[in-house]
């Protein structure tokens, strides 16, 4: 398990978008069954479920990588081999010891998620040719010229962007701390 989310951690995501698409395709054409869209050919369909999955995979890699360090160094408290020598679960230990103490790594590691996110979004807009505020920087500056204030409010609106998930999961993360302070 290690080493496949080690591999995917080398990956750049312009190849796993490429893999990705290759292996929709592969399973559209070997076993006749379409799944998935692999772009979008108008603004009508748009291919969804391919760029989700592009912009989740990445930070989620870097995700499961960092708090797996760092479950590892806490597993190795002595706070946790107390807590083992009084006989408690490995559930209990892990509910209420662990997670409680690997979320202030979470919560220092999402202003990097979200701009890797942020970051893989002109990438995946480009890739699967899906019409967002990137390719709207990009497209309309080649066919009517460079314009400033387009491009302001295009990165004003990302920021938006950022602002709006990262006070969300903010939020999510909180009442993930009552819930396990209870």
């Amino acid at each position: 398990m290690n080493a496949s989310i080690g591999f995917l951690g080398m990956v750049p995501d312009f190849l796993l978008v490429l893999m990705l698409q290759i292996a929709v395709v592969y399973v559209n054409k070997n076993l006749g069954v379409k799944t998935f869209k692999v772009a979008s050919s108008s603004i009508d369909d748009p291919a969804i479920f391919l760029p989700i999955l592009t912009l989740i995979i990445i930070p989620a890699i870097y995700l499961v990588r960092s708090l797996s360090e760092a479950t590892s160094e806490i597993t190795a408290e002595d706070y946790i081999l107390l807590a083992k020598s009084k006989g408690l679960s490995k559930k209990y230990i892990y509910f209420f010891h662990v997670t409680t103490n690997v979320l202030p790594f979470l919560k220092a590691d999402l202003h990097k998620v979200l701009s890797i996110m942020i970051g893989n979004l002109f990438i995946v807009e480009y890739l699967y040719n899906t019409r967002g505020l990137t390719s709207l920087i990009f497209l309309h500056s080649i066919k009517f010229g460079y314009q400033y204030n387009l491009v302001i409010i295009c990165l004003l609106s990302l920021f938006i962007l950022y602002l709006f998930c990262y006070h969300s999961l903010r939020l999510l993360l909180a009442a993930a701390e009552r819930r396990l302070a209870k």
